[in-house]
């Protein structure tokens, strides 16, 4: 595993790689359960709060700043991709 890890960067680490490889393996198996028993956009809405409450977590608990900075930008790049969606329907 030491191929993805880059230690010149600070906040890119064995512990945060696994948090993320996990939580993001999470994601996709209730992603397929719900999509498998039509559990609509609700169950999907909860699971993205939730991942998003887990990594404000995360990044709090462990004091990742690279982590914290991360999150802002998808959160920014989001906000303005729901603008973009608007406007290209």
């Amino acid at each position: 595993m030491d191929f993805i890890l880059h230690k010149d960067i600070p906040g890119i680490n064995k512990q945060t790689t696994w948090f993320v490889l996990l939580s993001q393996g999470f994601m996709t198996l209730v992603s397929i359960i719900a999509s498998q028993y039509q559990l609509g956009w609700q169950s999907v809405t909860y699971l993205a709060y939730g991942t998003g409450i887990a990594y404000l977590g995360y990044a709090i608990w462990s004091k990742n700043q690279f982590f914290a900075k991360l999150m802002n930008f998808g959160l920014i790049v989001g906000i303005v991709e729901l603008y973009a969606d608007h406007w290209a329907v």
